[in-house]
């Protein structure tokens, strides 16, 4: 912030202040508040993010683990091997499919990869300067 104020002094010349000093110097201090900001925030969010990955994997896992163990592996190698069969009896077949799907892991999953995307576009808000995507 000071080299920012010290180079919009030194740009001054005999007859006043350019034009731009006002614009320079509200830009440093936008600057140093962004970066402020940043380094409050920026650690809980990031730990925020770790989390929520760990949750990801985790919910993944024991959806994997509790399919397996609900026999919904099964019913779809029958669906890829036997399709008349599953033809024949689509209904029973599509009920006892919804019966083996892990609901409860499948949720968390889905939150937890909601979480961690909402957290990354938070970081993605705070790095990226506004005035950026705005002027080219």
């Amino acid at each position: 912030m000071q080299e920012n104020l010290k180079k919009a002094i030194r740009s001054l010349d005999v007859h006043g202040p350019s034009p731009r000093l006002f614009d320079d110097a509200m830009e440093a201090v936008f600057a140093y508040r962004r970066r402020q900001v940043l380094a409050r925030r920026l650690p809980f969010m990031v730990v925020g993010l770790a989390a929520s990955a760990v949750g990801v994997v985790y919910g993944a896992y024991a959806a994997l683990r509790q399919a397996s163990e609900s026999g919904l592996l099964e019913f779809l190698s029958a669906a890829a091997t036997d399709t008349g069969a599953v033809l024949s009896a689509w209904q029973s077949y599509l009920l006892a499919v919804v019966d083996a799907l892990p609901v409860i892991q499948l949720a968390a999953v889905c939150a937890a990869l909601f979480v961690f995307f909402a957290l990354l576009r938070s970081v993605d808000r705070l790095i990226t300067p506004p005035h950026s995507l705005t002027h080219a």
